[in-house]
Protein backbone atom coordinates (compact mmCIF):
# COMPACT_ATOMS: atom_id res chain seq x y z
CA UNK A 1 0.00 0.00 0.00
CA UNK A 2 1.33 3.47 -0.31
CA UNK A 3 0.14 6.71 0.71
CA UNK A 4 -0.01 9.93 -1.36
CA UNK A 5 -0.76 13.23 0.74
CA UNK A 6 -1.18 15.77 -1.77
CA UNK A 7 -0.16 14.04 -4.75
CA UNK A 8 3.49 13.12 -2.82
CA UNK A 9 4.05 10.02 -2.22
CA UNK A 10 5.39 9.00 1.62
CA UNK A 11 7.78 6.61 1.61
CA UNK A 12 8.91 6.78 5.10
CA UNK A 13 6.72 4.91 7.82
CA UNK A 14 7.59 7.22 10.13
CA UNK A 15 6.51 10.18 7.91
CA UNK A 16 2.88 8.76 7.57
CA UNK A 17 2.52 9.08 11.71
CA UNK A 18 1.90 13.02 12.05
CA UNK A 19 -1.82 14.16 12.18
CA UNK A 20 -3.76 16.21 9.14
CA UNK A 21 -5.27 18.99 9.37
CA UNK A 22 -8.13 20.41 6.32
CA UNK A 23 -8.75 17.24 4.79
CA UNK A 24 -10.91 17.73 1.84
CA UNK A 25 -10.81 14.32 0.11
CA UNK A 26 -10.00 10.62 0.86
CA UNK A 27 -9.38 8.08 -1.84
CA UNK A 28 -8.71 4.43 -1.63
CA UNK A 29 -7.58 2.80 -4.22
CA UNK A 30 -7.60 -1.18 -5.00
CA UNK A 31 -4.51 -2.80 -6.37
CA UNK A 32 -2.80 -3.29 -8.76
CA UNK A 33 -2.27 0.55 -9.98
CA UNK A 34 -0.01 -0.06 -12.21
CA UNK A 35 2.17 3.28 -13.05
CA UNK A 36 -1.08 5.04 -12.33
CA UNK A 37 1.15 7.10 -9.49
CA UNK A 38 4.95 6.58 -11.21
CA UNK A 39 5.33 3.63 -8.79
CA UNK A 40 3.75 -0.26 -8.89
CA UNK A 41 1.24 -0.51 -6.02
CA UNK A 42 0.58 -3.99 -5.67
CA UNK A 43 -1.50 -3.44 -2.27
CA UNK A 44 -3.30 -0.44 -3.81
CA UNK A 45 -2.93 3.46 -2.67
CA UNK A 46 -4.88 6.13 -0.30
CA UNK A 47 -4.68 9.04 -1.64
CA UNK A 48 -4.93 12.57 0.43
CA UNK A 49 -5.97 15.57 -0.44
CA UNK A 50 -6.12 18.58 2.18
CA UNK A 51 -8.10 21.62 1.93
CA UNK A 52 -6.65 24.47 -0.02
CA UNK A 53 -6.16 28.26 1.25
CA UNK A 54 -8.97 30.63 0.86
CA UNK A 55 -9.21 34.20 0.94
CA UNK A 56 -10.51 34.76 4.57
CA UNK A 57 -8.63 34.56 7.99
CA UNK A 58 -10.11 31.74 9.59
CA UNK A 59 -9.17 28.89 12.35
CA UNK A 60 -9.94 26.83 15.37
CA UNK A 61 -8.78 26.64 18.92
CA UNK A 62 -8.97 24.09 21.63
CA UNK A 63 -9.04 25.71 25.28
CA UNK A 64 -9.13 23.46 28.01
CA UNK A 65 -8.50 24.05 32.14
CA UNK A 66 -7.47 22.06 35.10
CA UNK A 67 -8.20 22.58 38.93
CA UNK A 68 -7.24 20.39 41.99
CA UNK A 69 -6.49 17.47 39.99
CA UNK A 70 -9.50 17.36 37.40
Amino acid sequence: MRLYVDEAYLASQDMQNFPLFDVDQVEVLKGPQGTLFGHNATGGAIVIATRKPGDTNDGYARVTYGRFDQ
